[in-house]
């Protein structure tokens, strides 16, 4: 018995058969040169054909071990386009696909999939192939039957090539055309929902007929517009109406049942899906996982396909979406809003969020100043109400520059959109916020002015590391977990409860990951991440449960319940801690703040405290950005423009801050003249808050090898003081006699 004839039987009621409780190798282990147990085979296969049939055999006997081995052959032999396309030909696209959903042999099967789609996008394009097709397509009964069944191979590349030559037939009619198109099923379908976006009406007209025969209902919503639009031509309304008629009720003919009211909400809300990532994308079965969507080339004459992620796919399908409900309704401003949005969030998308926002020509930062506040403000609601990171920042931006602070009032007893984005779920959009309202310059306190200094002061006290705060009971446990943290790029806050973990969370800067031991106690671990997810400022935080493997089904609701939560068990170390952790944290959205983004953050809110503190202590209270200030001012970089902010601060705490720079022998001789003229004007605005041994370390350093700018700058923090006048004239007194009259310069020589 042949291999060929036995691999036929594989296939049992459409699927691949396999006997369970089988076991095999790891997915990344080698596979050896020989087999890895004794073949049932007489002869070991040596072609490329035979050891694709003795994996399907293999499978058949319940043997996966070595059906992994032979398709492992095939790989290793780097199969070439005709092979691909011969394997094809004896088995069907369908047997590949079985084969991916055969655990055992996934990632084998996935790459020999991966290899035929090449092989079949390769072949469509060879000069002259599909011409032979279109002859044949109008030659016999059995030519025909052939081309369509090669064509149904080609599956939707044979899409492009059948649109192009329906706008100029040189083998075929029309007709014949497009019944080609309907033959190839399902697979016509994405690159039909693109056809529908060519200038040509003809095109348009067909690919919404054939839509409806090969459709189902998930692609009913791209009919919709061409249907009902009274700017649609009238053909391509016809078509378009008699698809979803087809679709919605089985029978063209029924199209009297057809309505379009409401056609822009359904498309808005469609739109809306999409670009919140809330539309469910089917299984996809490319290695890569990446999603196969096509559009219209106008250069080309037809549709072509760009390879995305489903979170770009729904980003572009978005855009469509929301353009088709501006046609549908051009007089509503809630379809441009959400159109703008989306544009928005693709270019920071396609720019990096790690870079600043595109303000080049024609960007969507452009649209939203040249659209003014207004339309601003409302897409900023907008983004807010579908927690939309990408367009809230970008509207925050704009709003810095053509808004007021008269959008800082609040209106219906709710904050300003302006003001609520304080305390949104990105970094970048609360400090945003707070940047605009300061370029604004608001002359009065409003409601929420608090939050400014609190995430200026955040953004300071942040590092060029993020943090992590570790919660956990065990102190040595934690501690180690902590360390773990550290060495992957976490600087590490320990914490013994939920509460504390909170607080941390919530007051320290620049923490990004929270970890949690499944065993953490006041609060427990659901109340923590409960309250972590409530809480706006660490609502999009990511959450670490890392614990024990045997813990990992007892928190599986909590991973099912929030975004942005995942376990990860206890490593042994950074390397394998690392690779657990790689996987979640890049699917993190928006991406965490880059170590240049954490700088450039910081050295602008120094230098917006300091603008506070000389020019609107009267609305902003500095006092919480305090310890953030202190900290700064042992970093040259930002020493001098701290000090100038916490002179402003009335503390006892904020005088004795600038008292210790003042007199520090290890501090730079600038700094400390700075933080002495400082100390010199806070103490005439607040009185003196020095006890008495820091006067007398005060006089000592005055005594010392100082230079004069330094020496004066100490000598004012005295005067400050208002020394009575016996004191005055005893310091007055204490200047030596002169040495004599100043001589009188004697004249040049000539």
């Amino acid at each position: 018995m042949k291999l060929k004839r036995i691999s036929s039987l594989l296939l049992v009621g459409g699927s691949l058969w396999m006997a369970p409780g089988t076991i095999v190798w790891g997915q990344d282990d080698d596979v050896p040169n020989k087999p890895p147990m004794e073949s049932p085979l007489v002869n070991e296969p040596t072609t490329p054909e035979e050891q694709f049939d003795a994996a399907l055999m293999m499978l058949r006997l319940a043997k996966p071990e070595l059906a992994r081995y032979y398709l492992r052959q095939v790989l290793d032999g780097n199969p070439d386009d005709d092979l691909m396309l011969k394997l094809r030909e004896q088995h069907d696209t369908a047997t590949f696909l079985e084969l991916t959903r055969v655990k055992e042999i996934e990632p084998e099967a996935r790459k020999l999939l991966s290899r035929l789609e090449v092989a079949v996008r390769n072949h469509v394009t060879h000069p002259g192939y599909f011409d032979t097709l279109l002859k044949k397509l109008n030659g016999t009964s059995r030519d025909r039957v052939e081309a369509l069944d090669e064509m149904r191979h080609l599956g939707p590349y044979a899409v492009p090539q059948l649109i192009k030559e329906l706008q100029q037939p040189r083998f075929n009619s029309k007709g014949d055309l497009t019944f080609a198109l309907t033959q190839l099923g399902r697979n016509a379908n994405g690159p039909l929902v693109g056809a529908l976006g060519s200038t040509s009406p003809e095109i348009r007209a067909t690919a919404a007929l054939v839509l409806g025969t090969v459709g189902g209902q998930d692609d009913a919503i791209w009919l919709v517009k061409p249907a009902f639009s009274e700017s649609e031509e009238p053909g391509v309304r016809t078509a378009a109406q008699e698809s979803l008629a087809r679709i919605q009720y089985e029978s063209p003919s029924l199209t009297d049942r057809l309505s379009g009211a409401g056609a822009a909400d359904r498309l808005l809300q469609m739109a809306t899906a999409h670009l919140t990532q809330q539309y469910q994308w089917p299984e996809n079965d490319r290695e890569d996982g990446h999603r196969s969507i096509w559009s219209w080339d106008e250069a080309a004459g037809t549709v072509k396909e760009t390879l995305a992620t489903d979170a770009h796919a729904s980003l572009y399908y978005a855009e469509r979406l929301a353009r088709d409900a501006a046609a549908m309704a051009p007089t509503r401003d809630e379809p441009s809003h959400v159109l703008l949005a989306t544009l928005m969030t693709r270019d920071i998308e396609a720019n990096g969020w790690d870079k600043p926002i595109p303000i080049a020509a024609g960007s969507a930062h452009e649209l939203a100043v040249s659209s003014g506040p207004e339309t601003c403000e409302r897409v900023l609601t907008f983004a807010q109400e579908h927690d939309l990171p990408a367009a809230e920042w970008t509207c925050l931006q704009a709003l810095g520059l053509v808004g007021s602070s008269k959008l800082l009032a609040a209106t219906n007893d709710a904050h300003s959109p302006v003001v609520k984005s304080l305390d949104a779920s990105d970094a970048r959009s609360q400090f945003a916020a707070a940047t605009t309202i300061l370029q604004w310059g608001p002359d009065k306190p409003f409601r929420g002015s608090h939050r400014v200094v609190e995430i200026l002061a955040r953004a300071l006290s942040g590092d060029t590391r993020p943090n992590s705060v570790v919660v956990d009971p065990n102190s040595r446990r934690g501690s180690e977990t902590s360390a773990l943290f550290t060495d992957v790029g976490y600087d590490g806050i320990r914490v013994n409860t939920g509460v504390e973990g909170f607080q941390a969370a919530v007051s320290q800067g620049d923490v990004q990951v929270a970890v949690l031991h499944p065993t953490t106690i006041r609060w427990g671990l659901t109340q923590t991440v409960d309250n972590l997810r409530i809480d706006s400022r660490t609502a999009r935080m990511p959450i670490v449960i890392y614990g024990p493997a045997s813990v990992r089904n007892d928190v599986a609701h909590l991973l099912q319940r929030y975004q942005q939560v995942t376990y990860i068990q206890e490593a042994n170390d950074s390397t394998e801690l690392r690779a657990q952790l790689h996987p979640f944290l890049a699917m993190v959205s928006p991406p965490l703040l880059s170590q240049e983004q954490r700088t450039a953050q910081r050295g602008d809110a120094l230098y917006w405290l300091r603008k506070i503190a000389t020019t609107q202590s009267h609305v902003f209270d500095l006092a919480p950005a305090e310890e953030a200030l202190v900290a700064a001012t042992s970093d040259p970089q930002y020493a001098a423009d701290a000090l100038v902010a916490l002179g402003s601060i009335p503390n006892a705490s904020a005088q004795k801050q600038l008292f210790n720079v003042a007199v520090g022998p290890a501090v730079d001789a600038s700094i400390r003249q700075r933080a002495a003229l400082q100390l010199s004007s806070h103490i005439q605005r607040h009185g003196s808050l020095l006890d008495q041994s820091q006067l007398q370390q005060l006089q000592a350093a005055i005594q010392g090898d100082l230079n004069p700018g330094l020496r004066t700058s100490l000598l004012s923090v005295i005067g400050s003081m208002k020394p009575g006048e016996s004191a005055m004239r005893k310091a007055i007194l204490s200047r030596p006699l002169s040495s004599g009259p100043i001589a009188v310069t004697p004249p040049a020589a000539n």
